[in-house]
C-alpha cells in the first residue's frame, strides 16, 4: 500500500471516529408533544435554598398544566405597566412560575416563590416561564391553524 493510499485510509477512519462522535452526543428529537410535556412540569434545584416556615426548600417542583385559565390572567394582569400583548414581561413570567409552584407544594405558596428567591434563581424561573409559553403558544397557534 502506497503512502498516499495509507494517508487516505487513516483520513477516512478519523473522519468516520468524529461522525460517530457527533452522532453520540446528539440529543434525540422530541415530538412536539414530547417538548410541551417536557416544558410543563419539573423541578428547579435552587442555587440559593430558601426557608419557609422554618422549612428549608431545596428546590421547586412545578406545573403549568395545573393552572387554571383564572390563573393565567392574574399572572399577566401582574404587570400594569406591559402594554404589548405579544411580549411577556419578566413580571408575568415570574408571577406565572410562583403560580405554578404553589399548585405543586402545600409548603410554598406563591408569595414566597415571588420574595424569597434569590436573583440567579429568579432569572431561571422567569426563562423557564417564558419558554413555557413561548412553546405553548406556537402549539396552540399549530394547533388552532394547522401548522
Amino acid at each position: 500500500m502506497s503512502d498516499i493510499e495509507k494517508k487516505n485510509e487513516t483520513m477516512e477512519n478519523q473522519k468516520e471516529k468524529q461522525e460517530a462522535q457527533q452522532e453520540s452526543q446528539t440529543p434525540p428529537q422530541l415530538t412536539p408533544e414530547e417538548a410541551m410535556e417536557k416544558l410543563t412540569r419539573g423541578v428547579m434545584e435552587l442555587k440559593e435554598p430558601i426557608t419557609v416556615r422554618d422549612k428549608e426548600i431545596k428546590e421547586l417542583t412545578y406545573d403549568f398544566g395545573k393552572l387554571t385559565g383564572f390563573d393565567f390572567v392574574n399572572a399577566m394582569d401582574s404587570d400594569r405597566d406591559s402594554k404589548n400583548i405579544f411580549k411577556v414581561s419578566s413580571r408575568q413570567a415570574y408571577a406565572l412560575f410562583a403560580k405554578a409552584c404553589a399548585k405543586c407544594s402545600e409548603d410554598v405558596d406563591e408569595v414566597d416563590v415571588m420574595h424569597k428567591l434569590g436573583v440567579v434563581d429568579a432569572m431561571k424561573a422567569v426563562q423557564t416561564a417564558t419558554v413555557f409559553l413561548v412553546a405553548s403558544s406556537r402549539k396552540g397557534e399549530a394547533d388552532t391553524y394547522g401548522k
